[in-house]
């Protein structure tokens, strides 16, 4: 279904500039796939025109690095929660939207991860005192993410990230370091917590940032039942 619909769109962007083929090169920035260039034309491309379009993209890939810190610096002067320093939730939908046509377009893999920091009582998730804050709780999730994935916070202690380039067990890994590290935060202070997090890859569980939100959150939901039912997931 997805790659239908993309072979359609691709249809769709081909008659709207009245244009028969189209050639693309991808670009790399460090070693890892950032983007690509597309040329359309309303005539077939020759393997002498491939050589070109790739000796050029050579050359936008030496700028690339410049262009990246300009995208950086707007990415710093983007919605910031004032109480989390994390992008606002609107945004950072924005953010998944975008990432995911690119994985779509590269196809390189994608996951979205849902972690959400629950007071225990008897075993079972109760209420919202836990022994840090939530800023405190953002510092330590992004200490373990890359300058290259996104995190939005949800309400309360429950987080929401995007992972390009990243398959879900990586994912995995990254969640158990950071709930090691809000483990050994609260050392030693009461109430106990738990921490449920979730995982969602791209596409195959879901073809827009609100279907990849909500399998993230309700994979990590099969546990605790509660991750699930924040509204602001939807």
């Amino acid at each position: 279904g997805w790659i239908e619909s993309e072979k359609d769109g691709a249809r769709r962007e081909l008659a709207q500039f009245h244009a028969t083929a189209s050639l693309s090169v991808p670009m790399t920035h460090q070693g890892l796939p950032w983007g690509a260039v597309q040329l359309l034309r309303d005539r077939p491309f020759l393997a002498e025109d491939a050589i070109l379009l790739w000796l050029y993209t050579l050359v936008l890939e030496g700028v690339l690095p410049a262009a990246m810190g300009l995208k950086r610096h707007r990415e710093i002067a983007a919605p910031v929660d004032s109480v989390t320093g994390l992008l606002a939730p609107d945004h950072y939908r924005r953010r998944l939207a975008w990432e995911m046509r690119r994985s779509s377009w590269l196809d390189r893999p994608l996951t979205v991860a849902c972690i959400e920091v629950t007071e225990m009582l008897h075993g079972r998730p109760r209420g919202s005192f836990i022994s840090f804050s939530t800023r405190a709780a953002s510092q330590v999730i992004q200490k373990a993410l890359r300058q290259s994935d996104t995190i939005t916070c949800m309400g309360g202690h429950h987080f929401v990230m995007t992972m390009p380039e990243t398959t879900k067990p990586a994912a995995r890994r990254v969640m158990d370091l950071i709930r090691e590290t809000l483990l050994d935060l609260s050392a030693g202070t009461l109430p106990v917590f738990d921490i449920a997090s979730g995982f969602a890859t791209f596409p195959a569980d879901g073809a827009t940032e609100s279907e990849m939100i909500r399998a993230a959150c309700a994979d990590g939901g099969k546990t605790t039942g509660r991750i699930s039912r924040n509204p602001r997931v939807n």
